[in-house]
């Protein structure tokens, strides 16, 4: 994301702030016990910082999306494009969406995600999904192959994500 596109990204999470805090309030606990490798490779980190801020805490929502939590699922997906996510906050958050993906299987995700329709949450999932998963390194060609690997792991969640270019 180019610097005006993610301060846009952050200011406009601040005017989303309530929605999102009432969406996610009832993951707010820190007597959740993180039992999943994921959840706990999230202390500390810039992103559990960078939700932290806009009322999200990250290890229990990884957690959640983890053990299969529809709404945390939703939550974990939507807020890559509306939580303000940058720099060292945004390196490898697809990894997170990745291993949910994986975990959660594509019929499902794309169940839960399909309530998504703004077009730009849409596509900074797709983004986070290929660019930052490490599914498309810098060399020629990577962005084709990671393509090819998402869209044969997720084809429907996928299908799903394309439905903003059309």
């Amino acid at each position: 994301m180019t610097k005006p596109t993610s301060l846009l990204v952050f200011f406009l999470s601040l005017s989303f702030s309530s929605q999102l805090q009432a969406e996610e309030e009832h993951f707010r606990t820190a007597t959740i016990e993180l039992t999943s490798k994921i959840a706990l490779e999230t202390i500390p980190s810039e992103t559990s910082q960078v939700m932290a801020a806009a009322g999200i805490d990250f290890p229990v929502l990884i957690q959640r999306a983890f053990d299969q939590d529809p709404a945390a699922i939703k939550l974990l997906f939507w807020s890559s494009a509306n939580t303000g996510l940058d720099g060292a906050a945004a390196d490898g958050f697809g990894y997170y969406l990745l291993e949910i993906a994986k975990k959660v299987g594509d019929v499902k995700l794309s169940k839960i995600l399909s309530s998504i329709k703004d077009s730009e949450t849409l596509q900074t999932i797709k983004f986070y999904l290929l660019d930052e998963s490490g599914f498309n390194g810098h060399q020629e060609g990577s962005d084709v192959s990671a393509i090819a690997t998402v869209t044969k792991l997720l084809p429907k969640t996928w299908a799903h994500l394309n439905t903003a270019e059309e």
